[in-house]
């Protein structure tokens, strides 16, 4: 049964690793869908994370000072929404944004879940390889775009991967936005350049291993 929560537990945080592919077919299919979909998913991902605790406190979030800061934010946050010019979309976020108080506390259930579930080294390079498809995912779909090769919805799903022709110039991928697309392809290098280091390392190590 363990084996099987855990398992779950990974294939939906995989799947919420694949938000930045996420569009829907509705207004603002950049930004809801990707919202939607990262927290239906995360309200799924709960139950299931709360039954593993309850079967195994070890998976028990451990005391972090980051938690606590976040947490305060999160309060400071709450408390400048209540007092705010528009407490509606300070809470809740616009359709625009889909932010607010309540996205921030999704991403605090989030941090909490991975953190507690992905512990050791080999976890954390897991989860970073599939971020690292992700955002491979997304540039052949911007280099698709760039041939003016739209990748459709054909299977009229609520929430596909699919590009849109934009009425500016530059290509947004499934991001919608141009700068939002750098800033994410940027972030995604990155992680990629670090973990071909670690590859790297760890198949010169094995060679040096074996001619000694």
């Amino acid at each position: 049964m363990d084996i099987f929560l855990r398992r779950a537990i990974y294939f939906l945080v995989f799947l919420l690793a694949a938000s930045p592919l996420i569009v829907s077919e509705t207004y603002q299919p950049f930004v809801i869908g990707k919202a939607l979909w990262f927290r239906s998913i995360l309200w799924i991902l709960v139950p299931i994370f709360l039954t593993q605790i309850l079967r195994n406190k070890n998976y028990l979030p451990d005391k972090n000072i980051g938690f606590l800061i976040f947490g305060v934010f999160i309060l400071f946050q709450i408390f400048s929404s209540a007092f705010g010019y528009d407490i509606i979309n300070s809470f809740w976020g616009g359709m625009n944004r889909m932010s607010g108080v309540m996205q921030t506390i999704h991403f605090f259930i989030f941090s909490l879940i991975l953190f507690s579930i992905f512990r050791t080294f080999k976890e954390w390079v897991l989860i970073f390889k599939v971020i690292s498809y992700v955002g491979l995912i997304v540039s052949l779909l911007g280099i698709l775009e760039g041939l003016n090769l739209f990748s459709s919805n054909f299977l009229n799903l609520p929430f596909w991967f699919k590009t849109l022709d934009q009425p500016f110039k530059g290509i947004s991928s499934t991001l919608g936005n141009p700068v939002y697309l750098s800033w994410y392809l940027m972030l995604n290098l990155i992680l990629s350049l670090a973990i071909l280091s670690l590859n790297y390392e760890r198949d010169k190590s094995l060679r040096i291993n074996l001619i000694y």
